[in-house]
């Protein structure tokens, strides 16, 4: 399962400020790998003594953050997003996961400005657009979710998210058979997160459906 996708990962440590010197960066690598190999109780581990060696830098706080999504612990998230925030508040990862910590939280009107933040950090990428959409849809806002949605999908059209949030878009509106043509693309686009696609609550309908139950057995 793998809730949050970065940003021109490649660029990332530069992004975030981390020097490859010093004490805390064993511990980030150690944790990186751990994390990478899904052992997300043990990443938090190290990326916690990272940031209780460097706690003026961003990245331990950051993957601290993403770390807590995985184990679905986003109240803590999202104080780890807000710390990474108060030492660099021009981070757009931490912007947008921290938009994503508020709306699994339910907290969709705080989530607002976290997405609109990355995007005017990053206008050209579809993650905060596609997020927005399933902000707006939540609040049932259908027209501002359709308009977020549309700029998601002229970014790229690779984001397994984006069906994900139009598949809810679609069913919110009772249109059944889109929305499950939607969630067929999302996981054959990669999106994996089962338990998340159970408890949707947007969803709920249509989980009776053969197509849905069988896409589940499929993942």
């Amino acid at each position: 399962m793998k809730n949050v996708v970065l940003f021109c990962a490649g660029l990332l440590v530069v992004q975030l400020g981390l020097s490859q010197e010093g004490p805390a960066n064993d511990w980030i690598e150690k944790g990186k790998s751990a994390y990478d190999e899904e052992m997300y109780e043990e990443a938090l581990e190290h990326f916690t003594k990272a940031s209780e060696m460097a706690p003026e830098i961003v990245e331990p706080w950051f993957r601290l953050g993403i770390t807590f999504i995985e184990l679905t612990k986003f109240k803590d998230a999202r104080d780890s997003f807000l710390t990474a925030l108060a030492i660099d508040s021009t981070n757009r990862d931490c912007w947008n996961d921290l938009g994503f910590a508020y709306n699994r939280m339910g907290k969709f009107k705080e989530a607002i400005p976290c997405f609109e933040k990355t995007i005017e950090l990053t206008p050209d990428i579809p993650n905060p657009y596609a997020h927005l959409g399933y902000t707006y849809i939540r609040m049932r806002e259908f027209n501002k979710a359709s308009m977020n949605l549309d700029m998601s999908a002229s970014k790229s059209q690779d984001y397994s998210k984006h069906y994900f949030y139009v598949a809810c878009y679609y069913n919110s509106l009772n249109k059944v058979t889109e929305a499950i043509d939607n969630l067929e693309i999302a996981v054959s686009k990669g999106f994996k997160d089962i338990d998340w696609m159970k408890k949707e609550k947007t969803l709920k309908t249509i989980q009776k459906e053969i197509r849905y139950k069988r896409l589940l057995d499929s993942m």
